[in-house]
């Protein structure tokens, strides 16, 4: 017999403040990489849109909604392209 097998299902009403500590896990993985790294004040800055992008995807997060729930795991492709912006205007602003 095959399951399925979903952390959403596993964590049931633990799930909003699961995928709320992987988001802030998250970036301050990347507030590390970018101190460790002496990243400049605009890659903190452009920290921000992936910050409130994970922010609005835990508020919006409906596990009795799967419509939703999967429109919120699809956009975890726009967060990680901020992600990579946040890295890319680095390297362009930094000097060479």
């Amino acid at each position: 017999l095959i399951g399925v097998k979903s952390s959403a299902r596993r964590l049931g009403t633990r799930t909003r403040p699961a995928v709320g500590f992987f988001y802030v896990l998250t970036v301050l993985c990347f507030v590390a990489a970018g101190v460790v790294g002496g990243f400049s004040f605009w890659y903190f800055t452009a920290l921000a849109a992936p910050c409130l992008h994970f922010a609005l995807q835990v508020r919006r997060l409906d596990i009795d909604d799967p419509v939703r729930c999967l429109a919120i795991f699809k956009s975890n492709r726009d967060a990680g392209l901020l992600l990579l912006a946040s890295l890319l205007l680095e390297a362009f602003a930094s000097p060479a």
